[in-house]
């Protein structure tokens, strides 16, 4: 298991590294890369993660007390019960991306994500309740159990994503676009039948 020695990491490549139940506190990453690294189970506190990447990485079980969050890009990893929204900066713009990943029991409440990416992930039982996701992708998204709930998801991309339960009622939906067959879940409140 390795920690995190530097204050400030500029351009740095971590590549097969593991750095599992540690705890940090005020560290800088600006325009890194994680190929491949085990970031599990580790407390962020006050840290700033501007314009990284991470591929095929586990992130799972990380906190990010009052963390900066900004221009980050997932790859194929596994990111579970992450509570996104105790980043610093949840309520601005974080410009998050997620391709091939798991994020399943994560948290997103409140936060503003507008156009932020998840393609082709497992979104189980992840809530949305309250966040902002204007012009979000959920192309090809497994999102069965996820809570959308006072969610914006107007001019928001359902298209092949599949198990998704959202309200008409609930959510601002204007715009958005589904794909047949999932998209005749949107009735399912109103009890009726489709033949």
């Amino acid at each position: 298991m390795e920690k995190f020695k530097l204050k400030n990491y500029l351009d740095y490549n971590f590549n097969q590294k593991d750095f599992t139940e540690t705890k940090n506190t005020d560290i800088e990453f600006e325009n890194c890369t994680f190929n491949n690294c085990n970031i599990t189970n580790i407390d962020f506190m006050n840290c700033r993660f501007l314009n990284c990447q991470f591929k095929t990485s586990d992130l799972s079980l990380i906190t990010l007390n009052n963390c900066f969050i900004k221009d980050l890009t997932f790859d194929s990893c596994k990111l579970m019960g992450i509570k996104w929204m105790e980043a610093k900066n949840s309520n601005l713009l974080a410009n998050l991306n997620f391709i091939n990943s798991i994020l399943n029991y994560s948290s997103f409440i409140d936060m503003h994500l507008q156009n932020t990416v998840f393609l082709d992930c497992t979104c189980k039982e992840v809530d949305f309740s309250d966040a902002n996701l204007k012009n979000a992708t959920f192309k090809g998204s497994d999102l069965a159990g996820t809570i959308f709930k006072n969610t914006n998801l107007e001019n928001a991309n359902f298209q092949n994503s599949k198990n998704y339960r959202i309200s008409i009622y609930n959510n601002k939906i204007k715009q958005a676009k589904f794909t047949m067959p999932e998209a005749m879940s949107l009735f399912d409140e109103f009890n009726i039948q489709i033949i």
